[in-house]
């Protein structure tokens, strides 16, 4: 296939459309690069300016742990305590208590 002058012309025509779209696609994967590193540079200056969530202690929360167990047996005991005790027994109150004041010391 041979190239005439009329096939010339328009490829000389159409040389600088070609060359600017190789030029951006060579240039693409460099410029998305770059736009990746400016993202994590504003994310590095966004997470020092910040302040982050400290990790939780293990040792704190077995002594949590501890405390809770401690208050479960404890109720547990008071409960049988309760339990134990007559519950038909009464309390006996004087209905004048408190109302009398003796300051005769």
């Amino acid at each position: 296939m041979s190239i005439t002058p009329l096939d010339l012309q328009t490829l000389f025509v159409r040389q600088n459309e070609v060359s600017k779209e190789q030029s951006h696609n060579q240039h693409a994967s460099a410029l998305q690069q770059s736009l990746e590193a400016k993202k994590l540079v504003e994310q590095e200056l966004k997470q020092g300016s910040s302040v982050g969530k400290t990790p939780e202690d293990k040792e704190t929360s077995k002594v949590d742990d501890q405390e809770e167990k401690k208050q479960q047996e404890e109720k547990k005991f008071s409960g049988s305590k309760e339990n134990k005790e007559d519950p038909k027994k009464e309390v006996v109150q004087d209905p004048e208590m408190g109302t009398h004041i003796d300051i005769s010391g």
